[in-house]
């Protein structure tokens, strides 16, 4: 009776760890397996990539085998097919032109065998440094380019500066005409309206000439004045023109 009480447990171990862990723990074991299965994940997409690479790797090498097995079955092949003229000759010659018929052709050999390792060492080398090459000559030609854009915007900048300044230069002078030529009438216009004194008498060619010479210094005066405008329209322009130079030489940069 006492064995049959103790074959029914109503609770396996199982069940009662799972009861012994609190919420909390579930939960951090919960997330703990779901990082575990990113991390799976992440681990095969990587194993994946190293298959690829490693597989690429050794396509490169065995295709690079085949062709120096391709090559040395050649150069065999060729040997042998040497030998056996050789053989088929008759023994009518000197040992002398034998031996040296011989070296030439171990000599010819030697320098084909080489020729085509060279060959085969530097061919991967070449189709980089041939890519490389590329890479750099366009890059100078950017170079170059943006450098002859930098420098016309420079002389450009030079020139428009050197217009601002000769602009500023006409424009004081034609200030300074302009105070020497206000100056001059206000001396002029009083001896014109002055009355006649009978002492001072001034004749009527006289005053005529001076009218003439007056309605000439208004006339200078107001091409001057159109001329004053139109450079500083001008100077206005280029200021504007500097402004945008600049910036876009400061963009370059």
């Amino acid at each position: 009776m006492e064995h049959k009480a103790n074959t029914h447990i109503p609770i396996s171990l199982n069940d009662v760890k799972f009861q012994n862990v609190p919420q909390n723990a579930a939960l951090l074991l919960a997330k703990l397996q779901q990082k575990v299965a990113r991390l799976e994940i992440t681990l095969r997409d990587k194993e994946t990539e190293i298959a690829k690479l490693n597989s690429s790797c050794k396509a490169s090498y065995v295709n690079e085998l085949k062709i120096q097995t391709e090559i040395y079955y050649q150069e065999v092949f060729r040997l042998k097919n040497q030998l056996n003229k050789l053989q088929a000759e008759p023994v009518q010659c000197s040992p002398s032109h034998v031996t040296e018929r011989h070296n030439l052709r171990r000599k010819k050999t030697l320098e084909t065998n080489s020729n085509k390792e060279e060959d085969e060492e530097h061919q991967p080398l070449h189709n980089v440094d041939k890519s490389l090459l590329e890479s750099i000559e366009k890059l100078r030609d950017e170079n170059e380019r943006l450098t002859n854009q930098l420098t016309a915007i420079q002389e450009d900048k030079a020139k428009l500066a050197a217009q601002y300044e000769s602009l500023v230069n006409k424009l004081k002078e034609q200030e300074m005409n302009r105070v020497s030529l206000s100056e001059s009438m206000t001396q002029t216009s009083p001896r014109i309206e002055t009355p006649r004194s009978p002492k001072n008498e001034i004749s009527d060619e006289s005053l005529n000439i001076l009218k003439v010479q007056i309605e000439e210094l208004q006339n200078k005066e107001k091409v001057w004045e159109d001329e004053r405008s139109t450079y500083k329209e001008l100077v206005l322009n280029l200021k504007e023109d500097r402004i945008f130079f600049k910036d876009t030489s400061q963009q370059r940069k």
